[in-house]
């Protein structure tokens, strides 16, 4: 499955919703352009199952 953001930015993921683990490639950022690991990981937090 793939999205795409404006003209620059695609977001590819794989794996399987249930499996054990899923994945993703971004492609298309900035040169110099950071993703903040932490603020991820909490976003990612909150869609794990039993979350409210």
């Amino acid at each position: 499955m793939a999205s795409n953001f404006g003209k620059t930015i695609q977001v590819s993921t794989f794996g399987a919703s249930h499996g054990y683990a899923i994945g993703g490639i971004i492609e298309g950022l900035p040169c110099g352009h950071t993703i903040d690991i932490d603020e991820l990981k909490a976003f990612l937090k909150r869609r794990a199952p039993g979350q409210n």
